[in-house]
């Protein structure tokens, strides 16, 4: 094998690798987004105060993780995410669930869009966003939870366009091993 012959068997190996970080990097961020909603600039003096005036959302740091759709904080009240159902304690993939959860947000400042007051369990049921994105819809994006219809219906039609890609695409330990 000649050097020339090297460095295009190099040059094609190398772009191979390329071509799958980029793969992966993108499924890390969500895959592709659908229907997301573009971000909107926060102003720093509503981020002082903790709240955000165009977004309508408390600002709170999140201290303790439950589950996949619990949320513990500063203060100690606990925070349900509307409109998604993660799988529970002792059930397959809840522990991904929660752990991506917790990657998302613990010891993080989130905004909390209130919804629907309280659940039966006296948390507060609300739309968890971080960074412009909404976390509820994320983890239905990336099969960790499920629609739940039952108890808000603001972003419903987008959730449910998540939960369906999900399903066609079998991401996430929810889908992964279902049929098409």
């Amino acid at each position: 094998m000649n050097l020339k012959n090297s460095e295009k068997i190099f040059l094609s190996l190398t772009g191979a690798v390329a071509l799958v970080i980029l793969a992966f990097i993108i499924q890390l961020n969500g895959g592709f987004p659908i229907n997301k909603k573009p971000k909107k600039a926060i102003q720093s003096e509503d981020v002082r105060q903790g709240y955000s005036k165009e977004f309508g959302k408390q600002a709170i740091k999140v201290s303790q993780v439950i589950d996949g759709d619990t949320l513990r904080i500063k203060g100690g009240e606990l925070v349900r995410l509307i409109s998604i159902n993660a799988p529970e304690a002792g059930n397959e993939c809840w522990q991904d669930a929660r752990s991506r959860l917790a990657e998302l947000t613990l010891y993080k400042k989130v905004y909390l869009e209130n919804d629907r007051g309280k659940d039966k369990y006296g948390r507060r049921l609300a739309w968890v966003w971080l960074d412009g994105e909404n976390l509820n819809l994320k983890l239905v994006r990336e099969g960790l939870a499920r629609v739940d219809i039952v108890s808000g219906k603001k972003y419903i039609k987008e959730l449910e366009e998540a939960e369906k890609w999900a399903r066609k695409n079998k991401i996430g330990c929810l889908w992964e091993n279902s049929p098409k």
